[in-house]
């Protein structure tokens, strides 16, 4: 997976390791970014077609705090790039 995702960057052959990395960086958190956003709603679908299933409406619970994790992860991970920025480059 990892190859395809980097693949387009090979392909350019950018000057620098700087630039390599943030391009990767840039494609992972938009995909990041639409799994956050498929997740929402599914979890939202779910919720909303669980009207008389306490199991299923729990179920959706989980997931839209899965999403919500994710979302986090992503802020969080946009901040660490950051910081390993300025420690490396």
């Amino acid at each position: 997976m990892l190859v395809v995702v980097a693949f387009p960057i090979i392909a350019h052959a950018q000057t620098s390791i700087k630039e390599m990395v943030d391009n990767l960086a840039g494609n992972l958190k938009g995909l990041g970014e639409s799994l956050a956003i498929i997740g929402f709603v599914v979890a939202g679908i779910m919720y909303i077609a669980s009207t008389a299933n306490p199991s299923m409406m729990s179920t959706a619970k989980t997931a839209l705090v899965a999403a919500v994790i994710g979302v986090v992860i992503l802020i969080l991970a946009t901040s660490a790039k950051g910081f390993v920025e300025g420690l490396f480059f």
